[in-house]
């Protein structure tokens, strides 16, 4: 089963190992997703608003929402879990 920090360790690794890979799939992409929500937010003039993600970019668009465009996040990251029928 996937968890939020095993999918973190994971990406920590592809960082060290495979930098370019990890670049153009995984940072590019969180910081482009987080661009595109700061500027969604600041065009309707929103304050709020929910994402649903992939798990390997949940850290990232977290971290490039905070650090560059001061947001914080309301309530910790939800993960919900299939259960088998």
């Amino acid at each position: 089963m996937k968890k939020r920090d095993t999918v973190d360790k994971l990406m920590t690794a592809v960082q060290r190992e495979l930098p370019l890979v990890y670049t153009a799939m995984v940072a590019e992409r969180d910081a482009y997703m987080a661009e595109a929500v700061a500027q969604y937010l600041k065009q309707t003039g929103m304050k709020d608003c929910c994402m649903v993600v992939g798990m390997a970019h949940m850290s990232g668009i977290e971290r490039n929402l905070k650090l560059k465009y001061g947001f914080s996040a309301a309530a910790p990251a939800c993960e919900l879990v299939a259960q088998p029928a």
